[in-house]
């Protein structure tokens, strides 16, 4: 059975291992970026690869919101679907987020959240 390829994009080293560890358990085949510019250079590197992409928003170098633009305004990458995390509870941010293309938005885990 051929597994899902899933793009985690997270600048927290912890959270980016537990992400793709529970991909992995969940028979996903995720690939991992510390940020958008990473991000960018795995997706140009594998285009028609990834099924799914899991983005954090607040990143160095290149934010959540950056990379969700570039890959919405691209026909290679627009029909992949976002599940955008932000550790933010701002509603104007989530918002953003969701008008600019058909997306998930949740909290990003963190060690001290339950």
């Amino acid at each position: 059975m051929l597994k899902s390829a899933v793009l985690v994009v997270e600048d927290d080293p912890y959270i980016r291992k537990g992400l793709a560890s529970s991909l992995t358990k969940a028979g996903y085949e995720p690939s991992v970026a510390e940020d958008g510019v990473a991000a960018w250079e795995v997706l140009e590197a594998h285009p028609g690869h990834f099924s799914a992409i899991l983005l954090d928003r607040g990143m160095p170098r290149m934010d959540g919101m950056t990379l969700l633009r570039q890959i919405k305004d691209e026909d290679r990458y627009k029909h992949i679907p976002v599940i955008m995390q932000t550790a933010s509870d701002s509603k104007e941010e989530i918002l953003e987020a969701s008008r600019r293309a058909p997306t998930t938005t949740s909290p990003s885990p963190s060690p001290g959240r339950p």
